[in-house]
C-alpha cells in the first residue's frame, strides 16, 4: 500500500512541478468523470478508448524518460532535493555556507510551491528569519509585508486557510529584509530552462544579482536566503566559487505521508462537489 501511494506521491509532484496545481485538479475532474460515464459506453467504443489511453500514456512514458533532464530531477541530481521512498517523501536539504577569510555565513531555505506547515513556519516566518539572522536577502518580488497593513492581514488569513502554500513573510521591523521589489518572469523563465537544460555552468541574472549584495555585506554578516528551489542550484555553484564553505547540511522532510494524504482527500472532497454540482446543472 506504501509503495502504490509513493508511486501516486511522486506522480502528483511531477505534475505540480511540470503544470501547475490547475492542470491537476482539471485532470482530477476529468478522471471522476471518465469513472461516471464510461460504464454507459458500448463494450467496442470502450475497446477503442481504452487502447488510445494506453498508447497516449507510453508515448507521454517514453518522452519522461527521454527527457530526465527535467526540472525535479535535475534538482534532485544536484543535491538539492531528494525522494525518498519509505516513507514516501520529499526532502530539501538546507545548506549552511562560511567564508573562511570574511567569516560571512550564508544558509540557503529552499522555496518550494506546497510543503508542510512546520516547513513555511521555519523558512517564510518573518519574525523567526529576523531572530536567527543579521540580512534576510528576499528572492525578487517576494519582500515581506509590513505587519498591520491590509496586505499584511490579507496575508496572514491566507496563510490561517492555506498553511500548505508559501506565502510572503509579514514582519513588523522589516529592516534586515533586503531585495528588489518587483520581480522580471523573464528570469524566472531563464532560471527554469537552465535547470531544464542542466547548463553548465549554470545562467541565472536574479541569483547572481543577489550574490553580488552577499559580497557588499560587511564581514562576519549572517545571512538568509530563502529563495526557489531553482534558483538555489546557481546559488551553490557561485558560493562554492567564491570560496565559501559548506560548515552544515540538514536533511528536511518538506512534504511527508501525512500531508499528501491530506491533500489527496482535499482535493477529492472539492473534485467530488464540483463534480456534482456540474452534474446536476447537465441532467437537472
Amino acid at each position: 500500500m506504501r509503495l502504490i501511494f509513493f508511486y501516486l506521491f511522486v506522480c502528483v509532484f511531477i505534475l505540480w512541478f511540470e503544470v501547475g496545481l490547475f492542470f491537476l485538479f482539471c485532470v482530477v475532474i476529468m478522471s471522476l468523470f471518465a469513472c461516471l460515464f464510461f460504464p454507459l459506453l458500448e463494450g467496442n467504443i470502450q475497446r477503442v478508448l481504452l487502447l488510445r489511453i494506453g498508447s497516449y500514456l507510453e508515448k507521454v512514458k517514453r518522452q519522461k524518460m527521454d527527457g530526465i533532464k527535467g526540472k525535479p530531477a535535475m534538482l534532485m541530481t544536484r543535491g538539492i532535493m531528494e525522494m525518498r521512498q519509505n516513507p514516501p517523501g520529499l526532502v530539501c536539504t538546507i545548506r549552511r555556507f562560511k567564508h573562511p577569510t570574511t567569516q560571512k555565513e550564508v544558509t540557503l531555505y529552499p522555496i518550494v510551491n506546497f510543503a508542510a506547515p512546520h516547513y513555511f513556519r521555519r523558512v517564510l516566518d518573518g519574525d523567526i528569519l529576523e531572530r536567527n539572522f543579521d540580512k534576510v536577502l528576499c528572492e525578487d518580488g517576494r519582500l515581506p509585508f509590513e505587519a498591520g497593513s491590509r496586505l499584511a492581514r490579507q496575508q496572514q488569513m491566507l496563510k490561517r486557510i492555506f498553511p500548505f502554500f508559501g506565502l510572503r513573510p509579514v514582519t513588523i521591523n522589516g529592516s534586515k529584509f533586503d531585495g528588489i521589489v518587483q520581480r522580471d518572469p523573464v528570469e524566472s523563465r531563464m532560471a527554469y530552462q537552465m535547470i531544464v537544460d542542466g547548463a553548465d555552468p549554470p545562467v541565472d541574472p536574479r541569483a547572481r544579482r543577489a550574490m553580488e549584495r552577499i559580497e557588499n555585506y560587511p564581514d562576519g554578516t549572517r545571512v538568509v536566503c530563502p529563495w526557489g528551489v531553482y534558483h538555489l542550484v546557481y546559488m551553490n555553484h557561485k558560493l562554492r566559487q567564491l570560496g565559501y564553505i559548506v560548515e552544515r547540511e540538514e536533511a528536511v522532510e518538506v512534504v511527508g505521508y501525512r500531508e499528501a494524504a491530506l491533500v489527496f482527500g482535499i482535493l477529492a472532497v472539492l473534485t467530488f462537489w464540483m463534480s456534482y454540482a456540474i452534474f446536476r446543472m447537465i441532467f437537472g
